[in-house]
């Protein structure tokens, strides 16, 4: 029997039950899009020049494929930040999104204090802690999650929150339009791929479970282009954090002018890199026609490549069918790698440390 099939082996492993988290990705984007209708933000906050989302990891996800989705809608700048410290042109015409799934994240924390300064205009999100009452005590627009259908509760995993909160933030304020039409397609677009990806159909006929025999033991390479460069940060970061494996990203056009010089060493990269390419028939023709170049050139190098390439008839589905896969696929490389995908005891251990280290 194949690991990915023996679903006994499989719940063991899964201590945290995050599958049922990939199972309900729809349910998230449900959820928090009936919860957006009773929200409520300030009518000022329509008359922004300029938008910031600060959030690190998976609460920053939402924001990057917001970013690259509607790259040729927004009326006005759309920045995305994991750090610190704003940009000097944050001021009183900002619109600044605090994101942090935990509420304690001390980067989005520390933006909040410096966008307050600024006389920026402050939206928050997350499940509470700090950042709720840094936002309710100065009487902010704060966006609560409340994770019912996050069972492992992952930040990475609450994505259908993150994307859809911030989704109906930019929507109250004006400067996205996302209509219900589309909020039930994506719905049932993830409840379909649940048909096919789930962990009870077998491998022979399961997409998801093939990806991941291919990518696993692999240092795999993701390639997309304009509006799916933002998901495609999304899969990377469920790759290294649920499956504990090394995924890296390189976008179409960009790499084209440097990285393919990169290929020829080391001499082991044939043996060990596993490019997927993220393609789409709405991308630029030209981009289409240098991912088949690129192709050539992996050839060329000895490198092997595989590619996903969503069937979806819009953008925004097209990016959802994306996500739906991929948080399938990581899950089942996190089984064949034999780990729980939930625990993250690297990043545990780092945030403890750094606190020991400014005790000291």
């Amino acid at each position: 029997m194949d690991k990915l099939d023996n679903l006994k082996a499989i719940k063991k492993l899964d201590q945290s039950n995050m599958l049922s988290s990939v199972e309900v990705l729809g349910k998230q984007v449900e959820q928090i899009w009936e919860e957006m209708e009773y929200f409520r933000i300030p009518d000022d906050y329509k008359e922004v020049e300029n938008v910031l989302v600060d959030g690190m990891g998976g609460s920053g996800m939402g924001a990057l494929i917001i970013q690259s989705l509607y790259f040729d809608k927004l009326q006005v700048p759309f920045q995305v930040m994991h750090d610190y410290h704003l940009p000097q042109h944050i001021g009183n015409h900002s619109l600044v999104i605090l994101s942090s799934y935990s509420g304690t994240t001390e980067e989005v924390l520390q933006a909040g204090e410096e966008s307050l300064t600024r006389g920026a205009k402050i939206v928050g999100i997350g499940t509470g802690s700090k950042l709720e009452k840094f936002c309710t005590e100065r009487h902010l627009p704060f966006l609560k999650i409340n994770p019912l259908h996050n069972p492992c509760n992952q930040p990475r995993m609450g994505l259908g929150y993150s994307i859809f909160g911030q989704f109906g933030i930019l929507d109250k304020v004006e400067l996205i339009k996302v209509g219900g039409g589309e909020v039930g397609k994506i719905v049932y677009l993830l409840e379909e791929g649940n048909k096919r990806l789930g962990v009870d159909i077998e491998r022979a006929d399961n997409p998801a479970k093939k990806m991941a025999h291919m990518l696993y033991g692999k240092l795999v390479v993701y390639t997309a282009s304009e509006f799916l460069s933002g998901t495609a940060y999304a899969v990377r970061n469920q790759m290294n954090e649920n499956a504990k494996q090394f995924g890296f990203i390189y976008d179409i056009p960009e790499l084209n002018h440097h990285l393919m010089e990169g290929l020829k060493n080391p001499k082991t990269n044939p043996e060990n890199i596993k490019w997927v390419f993220l393609n789409s028939e709405f991308y630029d023709e030209r981009n289409r026609m240098r991912i088949e170049i690129t192709k050539e050139i992996l050839k060329q190098n000895g490198i092997a490549y595989t590619e996903f390439k969503p069937q979806s008839e819009a953008k925004i589905f097209q990016v959802f069918e994306t996500l739906g896969f991929f948080s399938y696929v990581n899950f089942y490389l996190a089984m064949l790698n034999d780990l729980d995908p939930s625990p993250i005891p690297y990043v545990d251990f780092f945030k403890k440390e750094l606190e020991r280290r400014r005790k000291t």
